[in-house]
């Protein structure tokens, strides 16, 4: 071949499949992953960047299309709503959907023009208009989806509005309805006009409103009503506010309600029950509370949600107003008015109990400046909380654990239910056990939690706590079947009997009754307990402290069981401790 004249020499390609170079195969597939994660990153960069410029460039073309919707609306209707008329609401007008279009609650002319237009509609409503013929026309139908949207959303906005307002309207939010010159009360009143029982869309706009977290923004507004304003009195009448929590509240799914079931998280439960005080703020909703039967749906749904109640509520009000003591100081407060009836009592005691338990057990214990030092070393707790509670929260949790609470959880639990007949000696029926079982798992954690002698007393002569438990005890020691509690002491031995939690509670309540009972009861009356059944009783006390001493095993020897309640106060080494030290001091009583 001739010369090319090039001087660079020819690139030689190996036929054989192998580079020149000899490469690490390590090296070569480090070198791989590591490109392959730099386009991979890059795509992710392109993806996220194209996002970010589709949700900026979105958000900055809604802002240009409201405020050009806001311009046409204004020079249509007026910057205040002066050219508008009561025909604006139906459907072949462009105001509503102009106006829930461009609403912002940012905004305070947006909120001067919404509350405007509330009271033309309150106007409309006391002159004796037709809110559906306002809103639909005279044929139209109230169950068009463009008149239940537009209801839903008017609704939403209105709330939005108070919500957005609370902390400058505070003193105003607990005003009577009426006021239609109070802005709070125009906007929430028409929200109780667009939700009223009687009107077809109603059950859409509720189930609108708690899609959108409807509870999240009343507990806001509640939250926000200044202290004086609280403290002031109590109402004769409802708020506006009451009214309109009132009418949310009364969806629960049931007939004729055909709500869906809202997420736990954003219900009334947690949202509302939460609030420190709450009845104190709104007391008019505590009356309807208990006792139109809501109690029994929203407690039993808090009581579906233990033992992680804690994981559903809302961040704490404050430090020391966590959110399971303020759910267990208004379900206290409330008990007492629930209970009182004997219809809604026995549907909702049960539910009442497992709430109360479970966040006692919770609660750091009360004590007082004359309780000895050594009845902290008996009774030793695993539970370690360093919590400090508000001296008001505190006082009214413990002001609520009163005689006619006592008196009403026992009475409900206990009636119909136990057996009455001295001679039957079969052994307890399932509800007689789950009854016991409660009540004795309530009264446990109690007596960790206060101090004993203000329970005492009122257990013993205000309840009929000590001839019921009695009366289990014997039949179950007479049939030789003692039930093991699943509910509440589950982490028990198998091969233990199940007289600890019943006796733990039992015999204290006894032995402070045998310390004021006088002789006449004691002897002539035979009260509580006969003669004849003491001779037994001693007896069973007697065997029951020497299984506890020597034949159930401690825990150092045997391994238990964890709890499945998860009740730190329920624990095993409490019942058993409380259990040996009731009984013996009971037997040096007797």
């Amino acid at each position: 071949m001739f010369f090319s004249g090039d001087p660079s020499a020819r690139r030689r390609v190996d036929l054989g499949g192998r580079s020149s170079k000899e490469r690490d195969r390590k090296v070569l597939l480090e070198q791989t992953r590591e490109e392959r994660r730099r386009r991979q990153g890059l795509r992710l960069q392109n993806t996220s960047a194209t996002k970010i410029q589709k949700f900026f460039r979105g958000k900055k073309a809604l802002e240009l299309a409201r405020s050009e919707v806001r311009k046409n609306f204004c020079s249509t209707f007026g910057e205040h709503c002066e050219r508008i008329e009561w025909n604006i609401f139906g459907t072949n007008s462009d105001f509503l959907r102009q106006l829930l279009f461009f609403f912002n609650a940012n905004e305070d002319n947006d909120i001067a023009i919404l509350c405007h237009v509330c009271n033309l509609l309150l106007q409309y409503v006391k002159q004796g208009g037709d809110v559906v013929t306002l809103f639909t026309g005279v044929n139209g139908s109230s169950l068009q989806p463009l008149v239940a949207h537009r209801v839903k959303k008017f609704a939403l906005i209105c709330v939005q509005a108070v919500y957005q307002k609370r902390h400058d309207w505070g003193s105003q939010l607990l005003t009577t309805p009426g006021t239609t010159s109070v802005p709070s009360v125009s906007l929430l009143e028409t929200v109780g006009c667009l939700i009223n029982p009687k009107f077809l869309w109603n059950c859409k706009v509720v189930g609108y409103l708690q899609q959108r977290k409807i509870y999240c923004l009343f507990r806001g507004i509640i939250v926000s009503v200044p202290q004086n304003v609280r403290n002031s009195g109590h109402f004769d009448s409802a708020s506006v506010l009451e009214q309109v929590l009132m009418l949310v509240a009364s969806h629960v799914g049931h007939h004729p309600c055909c709500c869906l079931k809202v997420d736990p998280r954003w219900s009334f439960s947690s949202q509302l029950l939460s609030i420190p005080f709450l009845w104190h703020r709104l007391p008019q909703l505590k009356k309807v509370f208990s006792v139109n039967g809501l109690n029994k749906y929203y407690i039993h749904q808090i009581a579906c949600l233990l033992p992680s109640l804690v994981d559903v509520l809302p961040n704490d009000i404050s430090a020391n107003h966590p959110g399971y003591a303020c759910v267990l100081a208004n379900v206290l407060e409330a008990a007492t008015w629930i209970l009182s009836d004997a219809k809604l009592a026995s549907d909702s005691a049960a539910d009442i109990i497992a709430v109360c338990t479970s966040l006692l057990d919770t609660l750091p214990a009360v004590t007082t400046p004359t309780e000895r030092a050594d009845d902290d070393d008996e009774m030793p707790m695993d539970v370690n909380i360093k919590i400090n509670l508000d001296v008001d929260l505190e006082r009214q949790i413990t002001a609520a654990i009163d005689s006619k609470l006592l008196q009403h959880l026992v009475n409900a639990l206990f009636r119909g239910t136990l057996s009455t007949n001295d001679s039957d000696l079969s052994g307890p029926s399932d509800a007689e056990v789950d009854a016991v079982g409660s009540i004795c798992a309530f009264l446990h954690v109690t007596f960790n939690t206060f101090p004993l002698e203000r329970i005492m007393t009122v257990l013993a002569y205000r309840t009929e706590i000590v001839p019921a438990l009695w009366k289990f005890i014997k039949r179950c020691h007479a049939s030789r079947r003692w039930p093991f509690f699943l509910k509440f002491a589950s982490s028990l031995p198998a091969d233990s009997p199940g007289w600890l939690l019943p006796m733990s509670v039992f015999c204290p309540i006894y032995k402070h009754m045998l310390k004021i009972i006088d002789t006449g009861e004691f002897y002539e009356q035979e009260k509580p307990l006969s003669l004849k059944d003491l001779k037994s009783l001693v007896l069973i006390l007697k065997q029951a402290l020497w299984q506890l001493l020597w034949v159930i095993p401690s825990s150092s020897t045997q391994k238990v069981s964890p709890n499945p309640s998860g009740l730190k106060k329920l624990s095993v080494e409490n019942v058993k401790t409380r259990a040996r030290v009731g009984l013996s001091e009971l037997l040096t009583q007797v």
